[in-house]
């Protein structure tokens, strides 16, 4: 039986989780806002705070999404020590961390790594580990390395950069002269499928003109995406290995 003070008692307890509840999303909002990465090159990102990890879950169940990262594994050894810039929620780096001997992934965003770091602990991966900074960060002091990387990657990266130089630049910096980059970027097909998120959306041309001054190409590579309008669309996702040029 509930007597009227345990009563009371619950009903003060109750509020206070109803008061919490609302006021925690708010909380949150403000500490993305003070620890969120301020770069020119950084135009922020919000679907990690709206959708949450949600790149593990496509891994999990989208064979387009998917295929990106098998050919980024088709090209990593068990020796191999390799970046991801650009790393988002850390899904693709889990993937790959048993596949190489050590991972490093790298982000500005704020939440991402937040979820990284979270989902990695939960998923028990040793092998990875996840920092936020911009691109114009990566450097051997700000990721705590004695060598270059083996094999440098970024998917899905290069379209939201106001400045997409400054990618392939800090790639070619951090790869051994030996070593390879890889990265890949939906192609433009038409100014009503470009992604809201996206500063541009290259042809081929142009990412190859781009790509070209800071890589000797070694392989391309398409696959079939999806896009905003609901279709797969063929050859749509461009992919390039490249090693750095001297």
């Amino acid at each position: 039986m509930v007597t009227v003070g345990e009563s009371e008692q619950f009903s003060t307890v109750s509020k206070k989780m109803t008061m919490l509840n609302i006021i925690q999303p708010k909380i949150n909002k403000i500490i993305r806002k003070l620890k969120q990465t301020k770069d020119q090159n950084f135009i922020g990102f919000d679907k990690y705070a709206k959708k949450g990890a949600y790149h593990w879950e496509e891994l999990a169940n989208d064979e387009y999404y998917r295929s990106k990262v098998e050919v980024v594994s088709s090209y990593l050894s068990g020796e191999d020590n390799c970046l991801d810039i650009g790393c988002g929620d850390g899904a693709y780096a889990a993937f790959l961390a048993d596949k190489c001997r050590y991972i490093v992934g790298v982000d500005a965003d704020y939440e991402a790594i937040r979820l990284a770091k979270s989902k990695a602990a939960q998923a028990k991966t040793t092998n990875c580990e996840f920092m936020q900074a911009p691109i114009s960060k990566i450097n051997a002091k700000t990721l705590g390395v004695t060598e270059k990387f083996d094999l440098v990657y970024s998917m899905d990266v290069i379209e939201h950069l106001p400045q997409p130089e400054e990618l392939l630049q800090a790639a070619v910096n951090i790869v051994k002269p030996n070593g390879l980059v890889l990265t890949g970027t939906p192609l433009f097909i038409s100014p009503e499928l470009v992604s809201k998120y996206h500063v541009k959306e290259f042809t081929i041309e142009e990412i190859r003109d781009l790509v070209s001054f800071y890589l000797s190409v070694q392989q391309e590579i398409l696959l079939p995406i999806p896009r905003k309008d609901g279709k797969v669309h063929e050859d749509n996702f461009y992919i390039l290995v490249g090693i750095p040029k001297i």
